[in-house]
């Protein structure tokens, strides 16, 4: 509802303006589900349905709308996590539940790519948000770029 939102607020001015640049965030979760999570995949799978049409309807006023995707992206500092976040320390989902599961759901919610790594970093995924946002992407739009090491491979 927040993605909605705050597209309604600029959309308005950039149109104006005849220029602008919208950036969604979104997630793995949202192109292939997340075990245990499907409110949370159908969310994000609205955000880059949404990012899509979004770049349909206002491209030629001049505004290119674009989401970056990461798969699970941790912090190595506990106390940067938001509220929200299902990696936050003592109200995370995955803190709260992965006690509690079978080594089968353990298993089925784990996904690896080909590096040596199963998390992004923060920096790794401001850096397409980044390159989004900067004019050596003037030409890219509608697109959902993927921070993910690979596991949708």
């Amino acid at each position: 509802m927040t993605v909605l939102r705050v597209t309604r607020s600029v959309v308005p001015v950039m149109i104006e303006r005849s220029a602008g640049c919208i950036i969604n965030i979104g997630s793995t979760a949202g192109s292939v589900g997340d075990y245990l999570l499907a409110v949370y995949s159908a969310a994000k799978g609205a955000v880059h349905t949404f990012t899509k049409v979004l770049a349909k309807e206002v491209g030629p006023q001049g505004i290119r709308v674009n989401c970056v995707a990461p798969y699970a992206t941790v912090s190595d500092d506990p106390a940067a996590y938001s509220s929200g976040s299902r990696f936050h320390p003592e109200r995370g989902f995955f803190t709260q539940a992965i006690p509690t599961l079978s080594s089968d759901d353990l298993a089925r919610l784990h996904r690896s790519g080909p590096l040596d790594r199963t998390t992004a970093r923060a920096d790794e995924v401001s850096a397409a948000v980044v390159y989004l946002a900067s004019e050596r992407a003037a030409f890219v739009t509608g697109q959902i770029i993927y921070v993910d090491g690979g596991v949708q491979l």
